[in-house]
């Protein structure tokens, strides 16, 4: 069941720092910067801004670089260096591997949860479309990066995260997660809009409007994730 500290999320008995994961969340919650991160786990010794920018010709170097230190420096996922007269980037991967158990705990009973993070590897790329496997060729998860977006999105409010947390031990009646997160309905009904559009949540019709967890939307997801903590 989610903590009631606004600082520690407990998951399937593992506590996390809430404030962390939203803020790691908030990273992926762009096609971009998901893209970024993908292109960095391809380039162990890093990039300069302006390798990126070749890559992603579509976005300014201003937008892009703005991406990197409003996002993701901010949520130390990805660290800088100099070299020469460059700044590099490369992946920090210190705060992935947390975020990766984060999300392994949030759907453990899903198989993907119960391998190691190193099993997770890139199969192939497809111009902005990447496809990770298994080290055994044996599972293929295929990465949109606007369907990253969207899970990130789902993923980056406190609350929404605390509404997975208690769904994650069991479906429960909408009206009860305004008790048990001390939020108003209103609050309570645009987090689980926002939540079911991202496909991480269903809901029975009826009495109470039973909701459910949806661990499969959060395959691709967490795969991705994993695959970037192992670089």
């Amino acid at each position: 069941m989610a903590s009631k500290s606004s600082l520690e999320l407990v998951v399937n008995g593992t506590p996390f720092n809430a404030e962390k994961m939203v803020l790691i969340s908030r990273a992926f919650s762009s096609d971009i910067r998901s893209e970024i991160l993908a292109l960095l786990a391809e380039n162990p010794k890093g990039l300069g801004v302006s390798q990126i920018i070749e890559q992603i010709q579509e976005y300014s170097e201003s937008t892009i670089s703005r991406n990197i230190t409003e996002f993701l420096e901010k949520a130390d996922l990805v660290a800088s260096r100099r070299d020469r007269q460059r700044k590099i980037k490369s992946l920090n991967p210190d705060y992935l591997v947390e975020y990766a158990g984060f999300l392994s705990s949030l759907s453990s009973l899903s198989s993907l949860s119960q391998e190691p993070i190193s099993k997770v590897v890139l199969a192939k790329r497809e111009g902005r479309r990447i496809t990770l496997g298994d080290s055994e060729g044996e599972s293929f998860y295929p990465i949109n990066f606007d369907e990253i977006a969207k899970i990130g999105k789902a993923l980056d409010n406190g609350n929404r995260l605390n509404i997975l947390a208690i769904l994650q031990q069991g479906h429960v009646h909408e009206s009860s997660l305004v008790y048990q997160l001390s939020v108003s309905q209103p609050t309570i009904n645009r987090h689980i809009r926002t939540l079911a559009l991202s496909g991480l949540i269903k809901h029975k019709k009826g009495p109470g409007n039973t909701l459910y967890f949806n661990p499969d939307a959060l395959t691709n997801y967490e795969a991705f994730v994993r695959y970037l903590a192992s670089r």
